[in-house]
């Protein structure tokens, strides 16, 4: 009998192979090829204009230099409120390539944060479980979704926060397993590092793993041992001694701001609406992943032959579930507040994927890939005219303000995003004259950046630099006005 079909075309021999090739689990090496190329989309961020509130950092960073604050940040003239590491760890980068290069500073700080988590992880999942497809996987999946288009090259302090917390639990969950004194030490130095990074919300995730482990694990009872309660006495002991004694200032109240912020009274409805919408928002940026994640959750058949879920494996789903918690059980959050646990998510997905998951792989592997392949034009070309076309061009502005404002004091009485970029490129180009601040009052014979319409008190309006959405006006007062 004649098969009526035919031989198959060269199009589906193609197809068949390219199938074929993404059917998995993978060898590890095809992982880590994967990785490398997430790395270097994320090198291609460096030089970007800024974005978001980026210029925060960087101002805050030349502010504390010039005013010689070096435990108290400055932002326009007044105390930030937030722990200085970030600024002391660009300082270094600064006086190598200059102030020039202050933005470029933090980003090569996120990026290896980005890239040391990275690398972490996968010794961790090699030591939990012997296992390097699991290694390769959970740092191909970490590096892709939201942390590859947003959160793993900005110059905000959340990168290195979340490497140095992720260190603390790593650390700590090490320190168990050998007993050592000395991983407690480092596990207890990690988190002190992430609160002098950001916020209080250190000891928070790491308290989630705590609880956990003491819970959980074989040796527990190391925990509770004096020399193990010594370590953590002097690690919550810190909290206070840098608030009250060695920085002082504002930044208790700035640390408190966290919490106070999420502790506002509001309706009901706007309670749920805000939950869920946090809900949604935390799969569609954790996607592929988070979409793999979800088919797996249904329980196996009773047939299946899946193998038993690890005990390690049960204990980070513990922690991440207990680290989440409070973000998502009240609204006001951002994704930007979880990166600490997209480590341990990457790990608890890829485990279940390799363990019980196997006919998801090549969706998943074609997934990770095509997430990759759109991340390209998007660094090179699509982003930065997005921003232009949204925010305008800072660097272009502020060399026109500079032009017109040289020798002469300069305020700002706006703080938005696109004012906050070209004050930050003002403070570069003009050096060694005082940063841009606030004004106290309205002082006479000065410049003002200012969004219209503007006080009268501050002078009259002299320009406008329209920036995208928004625009900006110059104002002079007094003398300043006769140029």
């Amino acid at each position: 009998m004649v098969d009526s079909a035919g031989p198959p075309s060269v199009g589906a021999i193609r197809w068949r192979r390219l199938s074929a090739g993404l059917e998995g689990p993978w060898p590890a090496p095809r992982y880590w090829i994967l990785s490398g190329c997430a790395v270097a989309v994320l090198l291609c961020r460096l030089p970007q204009p800024y974005y978001g509130e980026e210029p925060v950092y960087v101002i805050t960073t030349l502010e504390s230099w010039w005013h010689q604050s070096w435990m108290n940040p400055i932002q326009l003239g007044l105390q930030y409120g937030r722990p200085p590491l970030l600024n002391w760890l660009a300082m270094p980068l600064v006086w190598l390539l200059g102030w020039g290069h202050v933005l470029l500073s933090i980003r090569i700080i996120a990026v290896a944060s980005t890239v040391a988590t990275a690398a972490l992880l996968g010794w961790f999942a090699h030591y939990l479980s012997r296992e390097p497809r699991l290694a390769g996987l959970c740092v191909a999946c970490f590096l892709t979704g939201d942390l590859l288009t947003r959160r793993g090259w900005l110059a905000y302090s959340d990168p290195l926060f979340s490497a140095a917390v992720f260190a603390a639990i790593v650390c700590l969950w090490v320190a168990l397993d050998r007993r050592s004194f000395g991983r407690l030490l480092l596990a207890a130095a990690a988190v002190t590092a992430a609160f002098l990074t950001k916020a209080l919300t250190a000891y928070a995730f790491y308290g989630a793993a705590v609880l956990v482990l003491l819970w959980r694990h074989p040796s527990r009872r190391f925990l509770l041992a004096p020399r193990a309660l010594a370590i953590h006495a002097a690690a919550a002991a810190f909290i206070p001694l840098w608030i009250f004694v060695i920085a002082g200032g504002s930044q208790g109240e700035g640390l408190a701001h966290d919490f106070l912020l999420r502790a506002g009274p509001r309706t009901f409805g706007s309670y749920v609406l805000g939950v869920l919408s946090f809900w949604a928002e935390v799969v569609l940026r954790m996607l592929p992943v988070s979409a793999l994640l979800l088919a797996l959750l249904v329980p196996p058949r009773a047939d299946a032959r899946a193998a038993p879920c690890p005990s390690w494996a049960q204990g980070l789903r513990w922690i991440l579930l207990l680290g989440a918690l409070p973000y998502l059980a009240t609204p006001d959050n951002h994704m930007r507040h979880l990166l600490p646990l997209y480590p341990l998510f990457a790990l608890v997905a890829a485990e279940l994927a390799l363990r019980r998951g196997a006919h998801l792989l090549a969706p998943l592997h074609a997934l990770l890939i095509a997430w990759l392949v759109v991340a390209i034009p998007l660094t090179l070309a699509i982003d930065p005219r997005m921003e232009a076309r949204h925010h305008g061009d800072a660097a272009a502005t502020a060399q026109m303000i500079a032009k017109a404002t040289a020798g002469r004091r300069l305020y700002t009485i706006v703080g938005s995003s696109e004012a906050l970029a070209v004050i930050a490129h003002l403070d570069v180009l003009r050096l060694p004259a005082e940063p841009v601040v606030v004004p106290a009052g309205a002082p006479d014979n000065s410049f003002f950046l200012a969004s219209p319409p503007a006080p009268a008190r501050f002078g009259r309006e002299i320009a406008q630099y329209p920036m995208g959405r928004a625009t900006l006006i110059l104002l002079c007062k007094g003398s300043a006005c006769a140029r």
